[in-house]
């Protein structure tokens, strides 16, 4: 996985975490 995808699935991943954390 190079660094530009991990990132924006990173992304991804903390803006789900958000909200479902609500």
């Amino acid at each position: 996985v190079n660094k530009e995808n991990a990132s924006k699935l990173w992304k991804i991943i903390q803006e789900a975490g958000d909200y479902l954390m609500g």
